[in-house]
């Protein structure tokens, strides 16, 4: 199974594509500079051309101070964005 991995390079994705070797599976991670989840067109285009089976969805603003400092921006990678992949 071909598993499309957003925010890879982070620590949770890391270990998702980890244990998707693991099991068998063929992980695609992709960073936030290769992915942008809370541009839905970016995420059409990643998912067009990567035709996963699964999407696994790691990519998250987990900085707190600077998500307060930006929280427009924090929701909408933690809002919106989780919900384009």
């Amino acid at each position: 199974m071909r598993v499309l991995i957003t925010g890879g390079r982070g620590m949770l994705g890391q270990d998702v594509a980890s244990a998707a070797v693991e099991a068998g599976h063929e992980p695609l991670s992709l960073s936030h500079q290769e992915i942008d989840i809370s541009d839905p067109r970016a995420v059409r285009q990643a998912t067009a051309d990567a035709e996963p089976d699964v999407i696994v969805n790691c990519a998250a603003w987990t900085n707190v101070d600077a998500a307060e400092d930006n929280e427009v921006d924090a929701t909408e990678v933690n809002g919106a964005g989780a919900g384009h992949c």
